[in-house]
């Protein structure tokens, strides 16, 4: 498959990832464990908590989730609204709240 582009359907998987990272970051966005996340797209459990946090220091790893968060998030959703629901706060962006887990 060819890589995503802005623009272009989610669907779409990046060149610099593999098919086990690209579900990685697909099931990551359900409930946001990165453990849980892994073993779901086939990680080994014993591995899983190592590989999940690897993953998400990975920069394809984050701007891939980035990319799948815009194309999810409701276009008639402004993130004003997101801010209200508890989301995220008004002016910030995604990536800094999603990944505020002292990586990159």
């Amino acid at each position: 498959m060819r890589a995503a582009v802005a623009g272009q359907p989610s669907g779409i998987m990046s060149d610099k990832l593999t098919p086990k990272q690209e579900m990685f970051c697909k099931e990551y966005l359900i409930d946001l464990n990165a453990t849980q996340a892994a073993i779901r797209a086939g990680y080994s459990e014993k591995t899983a908590n190592e590989q999940g946090t690897q993953n998400l220091v990975k920069l394809s790893i984050q701007d891939r989730v980035q990319q799948l968060l815009d194309d999810e998030r409701p276009l008639d959703l402004p993130q004003s609204a997101m801010a209200r629901s508890g989301c995220l706060n008004v002016g910030d962006e995604i990536r800094p709240w999603f990944f505020s887990f002292g990586g990159t």
